[in-house]
């Protein structure tokens, strides 16, 4: 059956069976991405003195410093229904990549070809509705990503076929009334754009400088693998600060000061109806008396205005190592993205 959206049936196919294998893997990958955002979440200040972290009964400080630190207590805390909260909102994001993925291929099509450009950059105008698509709709992922961390970071239960209650634990009724306010949040949108680029132009950079001809056949060799350990290094060290601050700008609900945010940003619901918390409840505390990470800019602090704001203060609450957590992670995924181009 031939559907007319203008993309090759082979290609629709594989590209259905990519998301479909993404959306399971999922059930595996889940947990180990939840509790890396939590990781970049934990707010540690400088300031906390020894005899504070002590004496905190919860050790929120002490077990979430680490990424398999913060794997542990997101179990011990919240079993595993926490390790799995987000993963409605990260199914979304595979939706909407591969409906994205469609639109460009179709916008790809309409596209012209240049016969003024060089031979071997002729394949590469073909990316440009890609790129110029994803730029265009960069508020649309920005605010799945914002919901999907706020998902993975609050302390509540939130069922999936009760979306309004969800809504009101994720969304500030500032938000709620104009989601539009999610793309102004301060420095995501442009973090994620930012991010976009450093990858793409990179990509594009080594089919420009490293073209098929020139690289081996067979395997990595011992010269060539110095390529993508070297692409990865500084990818690595671009990327890893932008998603740390993508994450702690994610936290922040337009339309609250700090003397009304509470401490687990975005992840606290506005007052409800008094009445003790049952099976039969709306919402559920994972543990009321326990919480896993202490999550965003806190309320003796301001919020962060800007990307290089909230960059500063990082580094002076925290110090530089705050933006570098889970760079490994990071160095994982994206070497066999690069070391691909080499085998």
């Amino acid at each position: 059956m031939h559907l007319p959206l203008g993309v090759p049936d082979e290609v629709l196919l594989a590209y259905s069976k990519d998301a479909l294998l993404r959306i399971l893997r999922l059930g595996i990958t889940m947990p180990f991405v939840g509790a890396l955002v939590r990781f970049r979440a934990n707010s540690i200040p400088h300031r906390a003195q020894p005899d504070d972290l002590e004496a905190a009964s919860d050790l929120t400080v002490v077990e979430a410093t680490s990424y398999f630190g913060t794997l542990k207590r997101v179990y011990t805390v919240q079993g595993w229904a926490g390790l799995y909260q987000g993963i409605v909102p990260s199914i979304a994001e595979v939706v909407l990549d591969f409906i994205m993925f469609i639109l460009s291929i179709r916008l790809a099509s309409l596209t012209p070809s240049v016969q003024i450009l060089p031979f071997h950059l002729r394949n590469l105008w073909g990316l440009v509705p890609f790129i110029l698509l994803y730029l265009l709709f960069a508020a649309v992922p920005v605010a799945l990503h914002v919901i999907r961390v706020r998902s993975i970071v609050t302390r509540y239960r939130l069922r999936t076929l009760n979306l309004g209650t969800a809504l009101r634990v994720l969304l500030s009724s500032a938000e709620r009334r104009n989601p539009l306010r999610l793309y102004r949040l301060p420095g995501v949108v442009f973090a994620t754009i930012l991010s976009f680029v450093i990858l793409t132009t990179t990509t594009l950079g080594c089919f420009i400088f490293f073209p098929a001809s020139t690289r081996p056949g067979t395997g990595l060799g011992q010269t060539h693998i110095a390529y993508p350990l070297g692409i990865v290094a500084v990818l690595t060290v671009l990327l890893t600060p932008l998603d740390v601050m993508r994450v702690r700008l994610s936290l922040q609900r337009a339309g609250e000061t700090p003397a009304t945010q509470p401490l687990e940003t975005a992840v606290v619901p506005e007052p409800m109806e008094s009445k003790p918390e049952t099976e039969e409840s709306p919402l559920l505390a994972h543990n009321v008396e326990q919480e896993v990470i202490q999550a965003g800019t806190g309320t003796e602090q301001p919020p962060y205005t800007s990307l290089r704001d909230c960059a500063r203060k990082i580094l002076e609450e925290e110090g530089g190592g705050a933006l570098y957590r889970g760079w490994w992670i990071t160095a994982l995924i994206l070497f066999p993205m690069f070391s691909s181009l080499w085998i």
